[in-house]
């Protein structure tokens, strides 16, 4: 059984993928169902992601992913979000140095090679792996 750190709450970066048909919502309703584990989420609002500037696009996402704790992103979508996917993996990991957790919805689903490729776990929609993955890499 894993004791988590009630004292702890995390700031938790949602990538845009999470805005595909209610995920987002879905993930923030079943981590919320663990009761021991504290959180905030970020993420951008729908008139910041649909800037048609892509610098205040990335200064947008890069003054969230600051604050985060670790970014999850949804695996599976990546074609559709992939204009800001690119800039939150490349916030993340060359500037900013954060953990990136992949989050597969279907087990027999591959992730897209971009997310494999830089994130630091990928885990299965489940709150109990998620909330693990967020525990061990968001330490810093």
């Amino acid at each position: 059984m894993t004791v988590y750190d009630t004292n702890r709450v995390y700031t938790l970066y949602l990538s845009h993928t999470w805005n595909d048909r209610g995920t987002g919502g879905e993930l923030l309703r079943m981590l919320q169902s663990v009761d021991s584990f504290r959180f905030r989420p970020a993420s951008l609002d729908r008139q910041t992601s649909e800037a048609a500037d892509d610098r205040i696009l990335y200064e947008a996402i890069r003054g969230k992913i600051r604050y985060a704790d670790v970014i999850l992103i949804l695996c599976g979508v990546y074609a559709e979000y992939n204009r800001w996917v690119n800039k939150e993996l490349i916030l993340a990991k060359n500037e900013l140095n954060k953990p990136v957790i992949g989050v597969q919805p279907f087990p027999a689903e591959k992730p897209p090679f971009i997310v494999k490729q830089h994130a630091d776990r990928i885990v299965q929609l489940h709150p109990l792996d998620i909330i693990k993955a967020v525990m061990e890499l968001g330490q810093g």
